[in-house]
Formats: structure tokens, C-alpha cells, sequence
């Protein structure tokens, strides 16, 4: 034998064979697609629905508050004796608690609008025409729903005695 087969020489330097590539890990969709960065979480639209469904919540807990404390109780038809100072003591008791829950819920419910029409309702440079309508549309109902929540806080507000009584002229 001749040649360096015969001598012993080791063959020429080979690469090892590339690994199989690691199948990609399952994912809900697939990587890469254009509207990934619109699907990101949205802590605002989080917050807004949270402090509106709880301004919701706490104005229904005081219309229940005050509907409670306004119904004559059974005892009044029977023994009309019963109904003395303290059903008029009680009913203004729970129609003062019944407004301090109302204003923590308009409170919530405007802080709600005020987000989302600040944060949450945005046009992109993508917007169609047809997605503008849609965002001006929602940015009404925001502004609509602060606007609402502002005014009957104002008129909590001037029903209660913090106020002085305001000159109506003698009628």
C-alpha cells in the first residue's frame, strides 16, 4: 500500500453533524405576525373596566341602602306608635350612607371614563376611516359617562348642608 492510506495519516477533519433542530415550543399563534405588538396586555383597560364595574357596583349598593332605609317597615301599619324618632333617626342614618357610597361610586365610575378616554382609546397610524368612527364614537360615550358622573357628583354635593342655602327671593 502506498500513499498516506499506508502510512497511517488520520483522513481530513470532518464537522460533526449538526444536532436536529429543537422542534419551537407551542404557542398560541405564530411568532412574527403583524398584529402581535396591538395584542399586548393593556393594564389601563384593566383598570378602567375594574373602576367602573365597581362604580356600578357601589351606586347599586346604595340605591339597595337607600330603598331600605326610605321603605316603611311592616311595624308601622300595625302599631303606628312604632313608627316614632327612631324610624326618622334610622332613615336619615342609612340616606347619609347610602350617599357616601353613591359618591365613592361616581367617584369610581368617572375615574373609569377618564382612563379609558385617556389612555385606552387611541388611532394608530393604521386607523381606517371605518375604525375612527368607531374610536370618536367610543371617546363620546367615555366623555359622556365623566361628564354624567362629574355633574351628579355636583349634585350630591348641593343637596347636602355644605353648602348655604342659596336666595330664592322670598318664594
Amino acid at each position: 500500500m502506498s500513499g498516506s492510506a499506508a502510512q497511517g495519516t488520520p483522513p481530513p477533519y470532518a464537522p460533526p453533524a449538526p444536532a436536529p433542530a429543537a422542534a419551537p415550543p407551542p404557542m398560541w399563534a405564530p411568532a412574527g405576525g403583524s398584529y402581535l405588538p396591538n395584542m399586548r396586555h393593556d393594564p389601563w383597560g384593566m383598570i378602567s373596566f375594574a373602576s367602573r364595574a365597581i362604580g356600578f357596583l357601589l351606586i347599586f349598593i346604595a340605591a339597595l341602602v337607600f330603598v331600605a332605609a326610605v321603605s316603611i317597615p311592616g311595624s308601622c301599619y300595625t302599631a303606628p306608635t312604632s313608627c316614632g324618632d327612631t324610624w326618622l333617626s334610622n332613615l336619615a342614618t342609612a340616606t347619609l350612607i347610602a350617599r357616601l357610597i353613591a359618591v365613592l361610586g361616581l367617584a369610581a365610575l368617572g375615574f373609569g371614563a377618564a382612563v379609558k378616554l385617556h389612555y385606552g382609546i387611541r388611532q394608530t397610524s393604521a386607523t381606517t376611516a371605518e375604525e375612527a368612527q368607531i374610536i370618536a364614537s367610543e371617546r363620546r360615550v367615555e366623555g359622556a359617562l365623566f361628564i354624567a358622573s362629574v355633574v351628579l357628583l355636583i349634585l350630591v354635593a348641593l343637596t347636602v348642608n355644605a353648602f348655604p342655602a342659596l336666595p330664592t327671593g322670598g318664594l
